[in-house]
């Protein structure tokens, strides 16, 4: 079930399919490819579909099939649910990719609903702002950071992760960890990997960790039957470690409050059991990084980080806290809750987590695409967090992202935030958060060993378009 504190393509489930909208559940989670969700609140139809796996979240986008281009369905349903909640946004992916916002009403819910629009998520078809062709020519702007093209083979593309000077990405399109060569053509690394999202390498690349997600399916959808993370060392059969497992036997946010305080009868009857509720058991291992000889998994379902050991062994590192927001009139009503029940009250949402980083001062940085809805009526609420790898302290670096789904980490302290509802990168230096680049459709973004700023966009149905990989050339962020 969504909840109401979670997020959509993140919270645990971020569903964008070729779908309609949804009934009320718990927990929002990220959806695995191949797997039906559904939102919390409303009434919504799906068909099986790709799902986009995002921290909580899952980004349903074109019938299963490794024939994605030949599969892709029309328009698509962004269901963020809180912790794992489908992502309920109030943007359509129009909006969101080309700044025209369009609000739909609906309840808080621990999702954000996306409307029924093509993904633009890659070419400019729709856009005609974004470029994915060439660089700029020197005479142009040569400051100016400018996407170029190096993949379109790609379908969901939720992660970028580099060997040596290779990029590689998870993509819970294809349900496959691809190699993308020089000429943009994949090499499959690993053919069988349903709903992944995240991937890493240690430091020597004797080691691959992916994660991996299944479950889902019905109508309305049923629950996460497997999620965790997979590391292969050469030569070796891999090693499963099982989240759903850990989460189901120590549910480490089962102490945090979500939701409303002691809320009124009313405001039970509008939302149900996600009017006030402790954290549920719920998993959806959406990224990871290295740090040093273990493992750090990004539960977007948990609302946790994870330590996991070469041999599978998983421990919590630190549990991402509530996010609040104070109800007023105006976004009760675009909501569709009763004033008298939420006006000048706190709703705690779900954090979801969708990605996390090492950074050179040895702390982790995170991502986060908290739940309930992301249309205009809370404003952009994603944040960035720095956490102590050594005692799991969390300190809050900046907010205010439109679906913050990646981060990269830059020289001299930069932090790349890859905005998927507002359609950009945006770098973060001091504190401060701005926009870099407008790249409409991008999901994820990684630095490679030079310091070059690569991302990846989301496929498009209607106009036809591939998820793509693209390298940004002149990089420099904005003073």
């Amino acid at each position: 079930m969504i909840s109401f504190g979670e997020s959509a393509l993140l919270s645990r489930r971020f569903v964008v399919s070729s779908c309609r909208s949804a009934a009320p559940t718990s927990r929002a989670r990220i959806a695995p490819l191949g797997t039906p969700t559904s939102s919390s609140l409303g009434d919504e139809k799906r068909v099986p579909s790709l799902l986009l796996s995002t921290a909580r979240g899952a980004i349903r986008c074109w019938p299963e099939s490794n024939d994605t281009r030949a599969n892709m369905p029309e328009s698509v349903d962004g269901v963020h649910w809180t912790g794992q909640a489908d992502l309920r946004s109030g943007l359509d992916w129009a909006s969101s990719y080309c700044s025209a916002r369009v609000a739909r009403p609906g309840p808080i819910s621990g999702e954000t609903f996306l409307r029924k629009k093509p993904l633009l998520a890659a070419a400019g078809l729709a856009c005609s702002a974004l470029l994915l062709a060439t660089p700029l020519s020197a005479s142009a702007t040569p400051k100016v950071p400018t996407p170029s093209l190096v993949s379109d083979n790609l379908a969901a593309p939720f992660n970028i992760a580099f060997k040596g000077y290779s990029p590689y990405v998870a993509d819970g399109g294809l349900n496959q960890v691809v190699r993308v060569r020089r000429d943009g053509t994949l090499k499959t690394i690993v053919s069988e990997a349903p709903g992944t999202s995240g991937l890493a390498f240690s430091k020597s690349g004797r080691y691959l960790a992916y994660t991996t997600t299944k479950g889902g399916e019905g109508e309305p959808p049923g629950p996460i039957t497997a999620s965790g993370l997979n590391i292969k060392k050469r030569h070796k059969a891999p090693i499963y470690a099982d989240t759903l497992a850990y989460e189901q036997a120590n549910n480490p946010d089962q102490r945090v409050h979500y939701g409303v305080r002691k809320p009124p009868q009313c405001l039970k009857d509008a939302l149900g059991d996600r009017a006030s509720y402790k954290g549920a058991v719920d998993s959806h291992a959406y990224s990871v990084a290295r740090y040093k000889n273990k493992w750090v998994v990004a539960d977007a379902g948990g609302n946790d980080l994870l330590w996991v050991t070469n041999r599978g062994k998983i421990s919590t590192l630190a549990v991402l806290p509530s996010q609040p927001v104070k109800i007023t009139k105006d976004n009760a009503a675009a909501q569709g809750i009763p004033e008298k029940c939420a006006v000048g009250r706190t709703y705690k949402y779900e954090a979801v987590p969708t990605d996390v980083e090492v950074g050179r001062d040895g702390y982790l940085y995170v991502t986060t695409l908290p739940g309930g809805p992301e249309d205009p009526s809370l404003g952009a609420r994603g944040k960035v967090y720095r956490v102590n790898p050594h005692n799991g302290h969390i300190k809050l670096v900046a907010s205010g992202f439109s679906g913050a789904t990646n981060l990269a980490l830059g020289k001299h302290g930069k932090i790349f935030v890859a905005e998927l509802f507002g359609g950009q990168i945006s770098v973060v230096k001091h504190g401060k958060a701005h926009k870099y680049l407008d790249l409409p459709g991008v999901v994820a973004v990684e630095t490679d060993r030079s310091g070059a700023l690569w991302a990846a966009t989301l496929g498009n149905e209607d106009p036809p378009a591939p998820g793509t990989l693209v390298k940004i050339v002149k990089v420099r962020a904005k003073p």
